[in-house]
């Protein structure tokens, strides 16, 4: 199983929340930048339905410039998960729930949703982290995609995220073909990012798009 983000694709299986809960607090970074694991978000579900009150998130993923900001740890696991941008951990509280029993309860689902840790913030608030499964599949690219590559699975996932993303892969879509459609719209991503635009994906790009990369 794959590190699965949240996104606008799967928000919807959560009951009790809407996206923008789970981006950054600053408001001046894309939350794009920086997935969110969705078995967290499935684990807050699980809380907020378990006691039926309010679950307020205070603090979910950070950017880097707002976790110095507020004095978060070095690589904090809101802000990067295995050295990749992204977030497994969350500060949440319900209201009206104490920490003692909110740490009863997650004893409970530990193991179904990887918790690795958690801890008491201040007051009734948690922080919680968890260790999802490692970012492969589509999540971990294992070569540099550029002109010339066809028929593969890996350019069809960039192809397709791409397109998620809102860039014009081209008429062709997502054919596994790397041709000058996905150069050019690989390029207005990395322009967009402020990357050296030579619309190829190595490592700079892939981590920006969320990715592992493991290729050379």
């Amino acid at each position: 199983m794959a590190f699965i983000k949240l996104d606008e694709t799967n928000i919807g299986q959560l009951k009790n929340f809407k996206l923008s809960e789970f981006f950054c607090k600053c408001g001046k970074c894309n939350h794009n930048d920086q997935p969110y694991s969705f078995l967290l978000a499935l684990l807050l579900q699980d809380v907020r339905t378990h006691f039926g009150k309010a679950l307020i998130i205070t603090s979910p993923r950070r950017c880097v410039a707002h976790n110095k900001k507020v004095g978060g740890v070095a690589k904090s696991k809101h802000t990067y998960y295995n050295g990749v941008l992204s977030c497994v951990a969350t500060d949440f509280y319900v209201k009206g729930v104490s920490y003692k029993q909110l740490v009863a309860y997650i004893k409970t689902i530990a193991g179904k949703y990887n918790v690795n840790y958690y801890y008491n913030v201040s007051g009734s608030v948690m922080h919680i982290d968890i260790k999802p499964p490692e970012y492969i599949g589509k999540y971990n690219l294992t070569r540099l995609l550029k002109k010339g590559i066809k028929k593969s699975d890996d350019v069809k996932d960039l192809q397709a995220e791409l397109k998620r993303r809102g860039y014009n892969i081209g008429k062709y879509g997502v054919d596994g073909t790397f041709g000058d459609d996905t150069k050019s719209a690989v390029k207005k991503f990395q322009k967009d990012n402020k990357l050296f635009a030579d619309g190829k994906v190595g490592k700079n790009t892939a981590h920006k798009l969320g990715w592992l990369y493991k290729g050379k």
